[in-house]
């Protein structure tokens, strides 16, 4: 979960120092500064933040069941983490 927000707040602060430096420089235009920051944003995000979106890619990655064999998390079938989950004996 750490990763999710460590990723998140540096997208959201990558937006916001844009946007200022932009908002300086002199782009006044409200739509035009807010499209600008966001497409100057996400290119630097793509570049600068790869790290932190691979870990936090991974991570999801790791959680996701295997579809092919039917496998969960553990390595159990449907990820059920305790032994005789769903047995009513």
């Amino acid at each position: 979960m750490r990763q999710v927000f460590v990723y998140t707040l540096s997208r959201i602060a990558l937006f916001a120092v844009t946007l200022g430096v932009l908002y300086l420089l002199g782009l006044r235009n409200g739509f035009v500064l807010l499209v600008a920051a966001l497409v100057i944003s996400g290119l630097a995000s793509y570049v600068l933040l790869s790290k932190q979106r691979d870990e936090l890619s991974e991570r999801i990655a790791g959680k996701q069941p295997d579809m092919r064999t039917g496998e969960g998390v553990q390595g159990t079938p449907n990820g059920s983490h305790e032994e005789g989950a769903g047995d009513a004996s």
